[in-house]
């Protein structure tokens, strides 16, 4: 699902299950330390929480931090205890899509009005060309933003852990 702000993996690693979410309760110990010094600090952060078999990460930004995805983890344990498989999923917050959907649906709204509007007087209404273009604005801004934020939480998953995600 590339044109939709939705990833999903499923990556076998290296580490037991017990070992590995010991690595990510470790890391986001260690990101704590940095949380009172943000602006002193230029590499990647993530808060979140770790449970039974899950793990939720949230990467930590400047300022608005809604257009950043989180990332869901469900940890299965392999039948040997060297290794599990990860089922990651990487999407936005509820408020996020709740806004988005918002966005996208009123923009949608515009352009069947101008629509309907230049179809019942067959004259050219200029809300059609700019409910299209706000459109494709919106839409190219969150893919952009979503991509770009899926490379840093794959290369901090590679950096932290050598957990390489196709």
């Amino acid at each position: 699902m590339k044109y939709w702000p939705l990833r999903k993996y499923s990556i076998e690693i290296p580490y037991g299950s017990s070992r590995f979410k010991e690595m990510i309760t470790i890391e986001l110990s260690n990101n704590r330390k940095n949380e009172k010094s943000f602006f002193k600090t230029s590499k990647t952060t993530f808060k979140g929480q770790v449970g039974n078999g899950n793990f939720e990460l949230y990467r930590r930004g400047f300022g608005n931090v809604t257009m950043i995805p989180n990332v869901k983890g469900h940890i299965i344990d392999a039948l040997d205890d060297k290794s599990s498989i990860i089922e990651l999923r990487i999407n936005y917050n509820t408020i996020t899509k709740v806004f988005l959907a918002l966005w996208f649906s009123l923009v949608t709204i515009v352009f069947l009005l101008s629509l309907i509007n230049a179809l019942l007087y067959w004259r050219f209404n200029i809300g059609i060309p700019v409910s299209i273009g706000m459109f494709l604005i919106a839409y190219g801004m969150v893919m952009l933003i979503f991509s770009e934020e899926v490379k840093t939480i794959k290369r901090f998953f590679y950096s932290k852990w050598y957990i390489r995600i196709n």
